[in-house]
């Protein structure tokens, strides 16, 4: 998956087409929260984060270093603990977070 492309996929959600999506969501402050436009235009329900890595490979979900990874209207926002930076991974790192979704209305077009 291609960073920043929506991508529409086979799945469904309540009769709903469900869109996947990765954004690069840059380095992460150690015992912080960084907030990122997702540009998802008509974001329906959330459905899943689908996975989020570093730059050095560490899972975020799930990393004890990761105090929250939300998907909100807007935004993806994540909440570090202080030891991100030390024990859990590089706060100077890269980071990107992929998203399932479906939309409120069909619009737009978008990559099969």
């Amino acid at each position: 998956m291609v960073p920043g492309i929506e991508y529409r996929t086979v799945k469904r959600d309540h009769d709903k087409v469900v869109y996947e999506k990765t954004v690069q969501t840059g380095a992460l402050p150690a015992g912080g929260t960084k907030s990122i436009a997702h540009g998802v235009s008509d974001i329906g329900l959330r459905l899943t984060i689908r996975c989020a890595f570093d730059n050095d490979g560490n899972n975020l979900v799930g990393n004890p270093g990761i105090a929250g990874i939300l998907v909100d209207q807007d935004n993806i926002i994540i909440t570090t603990t202080a030891e991100y930076g030390t024990s859990y991974g590089d706060g100077t790192s890269n980071s990107w977070v992929s998203i399932a979704y479906t939309k409120n209305t069909i619009s737009g077009a978008s990559n099969i």
